[in-house]
């Protein structure tokens, strides 16, 4: 299946990146950034491996935990697509407004 990272959850990732290089270092930004990739990797051959978004229920509607985030995805499988929505710390209320407007 083909990944595609929405323009939201490119722009999540950049923030962390920034953030985690302010706090933490480049090195500890990289090694996130690497962990998202090779995870996100992983979704083209088995794309329901996260667990369902437990607010929303919908079993195409998937997140991946990379402590400390999470990374909510879609499979469309009609489309052979897995698409990237977001990236939300753990800490952080789940953004339902980004859902229910679909």
């Amino acid at each position: 299946m083909k990944i595609l990272f929405s323009p939201l959850a490119l722009d999540r990732i950049a923030e962390i990146e920034a953030r985690l290089v302010e706090i933490s270092g480049r090195a500890t930004a990289d090694r996130l950034l690497a962990t998202i990739k090779e995870k996100t990797l992983l979704l083209s051959t088995m794309p329901r491996m996260g667990r369902v978004v437990p607010e929303l229920g919908d079993v195409d509607v998937r997140e991946l935990i990379i402590v400390p985030y999470r990374l909510v995805y879609q499979v469309r499988e009609s489309a052979r697509l897995i698409e990237v929505h977001t990236i939300v710390h753990s800490r952080q209320q789940f953004p339902l407004d980004e859902f229910l407007d679909d």
